[in-house]
């Protein structure tokens, strides 16, 4: 699956997005992915161990993949590839498959391929934000 299908079956139609990484300090930039998701009519749940519980956005910050209450549509990760091992994990025992989106920064071909191979669609080397402004704007 290509970036512009994604956009176009799931950005542009308000989908559920798991926001691997996500951090309540407002300088760092998936605090602003998560925002800008929330915003633009994406369901979003952050997930990241290290703030558990807090509140970002306006939903509780979940430990794990495991925690979410409904199936993503998209696993945004946001995490250094030094430190994927344990969410790729994860995202490959889930029960479904979504779409796993690595932001520029957190690029892995390692673990691209070892997702494909599992039969997950990977994006990778795009900001979802900018995938959803070119798009999803009216102007597109």
């Amino acid at each position: 699956m290509d970036i512009e299908q994604v956009a176009a079956d799931y950005l542009c139609k308000g989908a559920t997005i798991a926001v691997v990484g996500a951090s309540p300090k407002q300088e760092r930039p998936s605090n602003e992915i998560v925002e800008y998701l929330k915003q633009n009519g994406m369901k979003v749940f952050p997930v990241n161990p290290g703030h558990k519980g807090k509140i970002i956005h306006g939903r509780e910050c979940l430990e794990k993949l495991e925690d979410l209450p409904e199936k993503a549509d998209i696993v945004n990760v946001i995490v250094s590839s030094r430190f994927q091992t344990k969410i790729i994990d994860s995202i490959k025992g889930l029960d479904y498959k979504p779409v796993v989106w690595f932001q520029p920064g957190a690029e892995n071909p390692d673990a691209q391929k070892d997702l494909e191979d599992a039969g997950f669609s990977v994006l990778s080397e795009a900001c979802i934000m900018v995938v959803h402004t070119l798009y999803c704007s009216e102007d597109s």
